[in-house]
């Protein structure tokens, strides 16, 4: 506004600040040159990426960032609807920025970073990141910039990718042990190191058949991967945990081999109708919220600001480990 040289009327901001803390993005309506209104825009979260969120986190034991370009008073109100904590919120990040942001989570938190965007000012972030995700419905730059692209547009397809992998990868794993374990077995053998004790050497025909054999083992455990069942999600819904109104209340996940475990989208002390109980520094429940002093930097880090070499800017309550070190 101060670029465009518009003038603030009286209670602007405190308006801009009342609409962001509820999640909403504010427009700023101005008639010549001095503001006149303010109007709040929301676009409210999909469910699935509530149930995508507290699967990864809870189930799979995925720690879920929030890269955005909104505002941290926004996004912190978003991450927390759908279950992202505030202490991993990148807000006010301009598109030049996302890739830096991968960067610093890659080698200064030592993260392996999957990146999931849509758009094309997420195409250098989604390079940047170990595994670049994308959703089918984006835009071809994105699409082309991922190494996966999730065809059904469905976030929750995200958790079936990411169990699917780790499948594979054990797999790969099994095979790769069996068939070492198998030839450094038969070699010998076929090489006659047991001749000396039984006088009988392995016929050429034999070795021939165990060396068949070896690859086939490997095949067939291979093509048992066309049994694999994606993760089911079961979904629970109620009244209790939000005031008469239907919500989702727990979620049940089904793993392939019938394990089953359920996450609750709040903590019990929420679920009895009381407030939030959880320490702040470790809460994840959905509709934890706390409160900050606004940011002066361009890009809003999460956790405690002197981490990032920056100052700290959690204010006279600040709960973050790694400010209390300093």
């Amino acid at each position: 506004m101060q670029s465009n040289c518009i003038e603030l009327s009286p209670g602007t901001l405190d308006a801009m600040e009342y609409l962001e803390k509820r999640g909403q993005t504010s427009i700023v309506v101005s008639v010549d040159g001095r503001s006149e209104a303010v109007i709040g825009l929301i676009d409210k979260a999909k469910e699935e990426a509530l149930v995508t969120v507290n699967v990864l986190q809870n189930v799979l034991n995925i720690d879920v960032f929030m890269l955005t370009g909104d505002n941290h008073r926004t996004a912190r109100v978003v991450a927390s609807e759908i279950g992202i904590s505030s202490s991993n919120v990148f807000a006010d990040v301009l598109p030049d920025g996302k890739a830096e942001c991968i960067q610093r989570l890659q080698e200064e938190e030592g993260h392996c970073v999957a990146m999931i965007g849509d758009g094309v000012n997420d195409s250098p972030a989604l390079v940047q990141a170990d595994v670049g995700m994308a959703i089918g419905a984006g835009t071809d730059v994105a699409i082309e910039a991922a190494g996966v692209v999730l065809v059904n547009s469905k976030l929750t397809d995200v958790i079936v990718a990411i169990d699917l992998a780790r499948t594979i990868y054990s797999r790969i794993r099994w095979n790769f042990a069996w068939a070492l374990g198998y030839n450094t077995l038969a070699i010998p053998i076929a090489a006659g190191v047991l001749y000396p004790i039984v006088h009988k050497a392995l016929p050429p025909y034999m070795a021939a058949i165990a060396m068949v054999l070896s690859s086939l083992s490997v095949l067939i455990s291979s093509l048992s991967l066309n049994r694999y069942r994606p993760i089911k999600v079961e979904k629970s819904y109620g009244r209790l945990l939000h005031k008469g109104d239907l919500g989702l209340e727990s979620i049940h996940v089904i793993s392939p081999d019938g394990s089953g475990k359920t996450v609750f989208i709040q903590c019990e002390s929420m679920s009895n109708g009381g407030s939030c109980q959880c320490p702040p520094e470790t809460c994840k429940c959905t509709s934890c919220k706390t409160e900050m002093e606004p940011s002066s930097v361009d890009i809003y880090y999460p956790g405690c600001q002197s981490s990032w070499g920056k100052a700290c800017m959690c204010g006279e309550h600040c709960t973050c480990t790694k400010a209390k070190k300093n």
